[in-house]
């Protein structure tokens, strides 16, 4: 399937108000075929909205995953976790949406192999939520973020005594290529926020 689109056929142009016309035209005492030609309307669609009298828009293409509602809850969820320095990366975001579908009962079209939801999934989850883009955070110690306080402090080194009093280590191990500031990834945070 292509990324993006392109409609191929004229399946579905009308309007929604074109149909209206239409049907009272029909009721008017006009044929269907005339209202076919009139309002460019296919014969067999107005005579099937007719009989069921129908005046909405057809829905084309496949049916959503999730409602609006829910959808709007796992933005959220989203952008909370950025807020607390927890940014889920875009494969964590389609594991997210499958586990979500999962529990919930919810029928879905996601690779159940994979176990994630597919890359057209999350570029239509981004475009409807425009709230949300694909972020490089800034590398940031851990100290900065969690603060550098007393309490902290105490139970860092519990676990330090927790981690030396289990393990033997020998002397003199060599630091070089240990860091404190980790390459954080390309996230899905809320756009325009540092």
């Amino acid at each position: 399937m292509p990324r993006k689109w392109v409609r191929q056929t004229r399946r579905g142009s009308w309007t929604e108000q074109n149909m209206k016309d239409a049907l009272k035209f029909i009721d008017d005492g006009n044929s269907v075929s005339a209202a076919s030609r009139t309002f460019k309307i296919p014969f067999s669609t107005l005579q099937e909205r007719r009989k069921l009298n129908k005046d909405t828009k057809p829905l084309l293409g496949c049916k959503a995953t999730f409602t609006s509602d829910q959808e709007e809850a796992l933005s959220s969820r989203i952008k909370f976790l950025s807020d607390v320095f927890y940014g889920l990366s875009a494969n964590e975001v389609r594991r997210a949406a499958f586990e979500f579908a999962q529990k919930n009962n919810i029928p879905h079209r996601f690779s159940v192999h994979e176990r994630m939801a597919g890359k057209d999934w999350l570029n239509g989850f981004l475009a409807r939520n425009k709230t949300i883009s694909s972020r490089k955070p800034e590398a940031t110690s851990i100290n900065r973020i969690t603060g550098f306080n007393r309490e902290e402090v105490r139970k860092f080194y519990d676990n330090l005594e927790k981690v030396f009093s289990n393990i033997v280590y020998t002397p003199n191990a060599d630091e070089t290529g240990i860091t404190t500031v980790q390459d954080p990834g390309t996230i899905l945070a809320t756009k325009g926020k540092k």
